[in-house]
């Protein structure tokens, strides 16, 4: 099943590695879409420094609100199926199924 998540993220970089990490640990290729949203806590520079091919990296550098960023998201998104999670959610086994 190809699956895109959307998660977009403002000044969230705790929670967002570990979002990143839970994600990774059960779904090894799914295609996330990481957006900051403005953040000024280091967000953007662990986004630019991730290697991970399987995620498309948006960085803003104004605030526009993680609404706003869903809606880019699903159109940088390159899977039929589309999901949107919270920038400080952990995924358990089976999330996606």
């Amino acid at each position: 099943m190809k699956v895109s998540l959307v998660i977009p993220t403002y000044n969230n970089l705790r929670h967002i590695k570990n979002t990143y990490n839970s994600v990774r640990k059960y779904y090894k290729d799914i295609e996330m879409v990481i957006i900051n949203d403005g953040s000024t806590d280091n967000t953007s520079e662990w986004l630019e420094a991730l290697e991970d091919n399987n995620v498309i990296k948006i960085n803003s550098k104004e605030r526009k609100g993680h609404t706003f960023f869903y809606d880019e998201g699903m159109r940088q998104a390159t899977n039929e199926i589309v999901g949107i999670m919270h920038s400080d959610m952990i995924i358990g086994p089976n999330y996606i199924e």
